[in-house]
């Protein structure tokens, strides 16, 4: 029997109404943001596809839609709440990494933005003429 469907079965058979946060086929954000970090930890070698130019982007968008599943596979989990409470800690690690660089992306951004209408006033206000 397949790895995941029998830990899905046997955790079906203990509490068959409980959701689990994290299950295969679920995004993992983990798997996205520390790819590599994450692919070494559960076992799943795929993601060190992530090293080869070119095919990096590709494999770190797969690692997120197929993580939990690669994870599932390789690993022996007593059973699925162990499986979710471990995906769920890089879930957050991965959600946290996100936030961290959006706001980074907008102080960025924010900055380019005030750098390109105060350059030209400064410019202007110390004589330079640009030609």
């Amino acid at each position: 029997m397949d790895p995941i469907q029998d830990l899905e079965a046997r955790n079906y058979e203990e509490n068959p109404r409980r959701d689990y946060p994290q299950r295969p086929g679920k995004f993992n954000w983990g798997a996205f943001f520390y790819c590599i970090p994450w692919g070494i930890a559960n076992h799943c070698y795929i993601p060190l596809l992530a090293l080869i130019p070119g095919l990096n982007l590709v494999i770190i968008i797969l690692s997120g839609f197929k993580g939990n599943k690669w994870a599932m596979e390789k690993n022996t989990y007593r059973d699925m709440e162990e499986f979710s409470r471990i995906q769920e800690t890089w879930n957050r690690a991965g959600k946290f990494m996100f936030f961290i660089s959006l706001i980074i992306f907008i102080v960025v951004f924010a900055l380019g933005m005030l750098g390109i209408f105060t350059i030209p006033e400064l410019m202007e206000s110390q004589n330079m003429v640009i030609e």
